[in-house]
């Protein structure tokens, strides 16, 4: 089944993500436990733009999560943005994965 967020279909709040400057700052990893997806996956939404592998366009990476000074929208997981893979901002990191 597909969910608007990664927690599910409830709209964001300030329990679920750090978002619209409610932390002013990125936080840390756990911060927002009622924000975790049903596998238990946390901060896939809110807190700082992640960088996929995947392509935006010819010339930028995809971006997905939104972060803490972006708006609620930017948190669907369906939103994504684009940057060019060689610039960097305070709002931009990666999610370290492992197997």
């Amino acid at each position: 089944k597909s969910r608007r967020y990664p927690w599910g279909d409830a709209a964001p709040d300030d329990d679920r993500a750090n978002f619209n400057t409610n932390c002013g700052a990125p936080s840390p990893v756990g911060l927002f436990p009622a924000g975790a997806t049903p596998e238990g996956i946390q901060d896939l939404a809110g807190n700082v733009w992640e960088w996929t592998a995947s392509d935006y366009d010819k010339e930028r990476k995809c971006l997905r999560g939104g972060a803490f000074g972006g708006l609620d929208v930017h948190l669907r997981a369906a939103y994504r943005d684009g940057s060019e893979p060689d610039v960097r901002y305070y709002d931009l990191g990666f999610r370290l994965v492992r197997d």
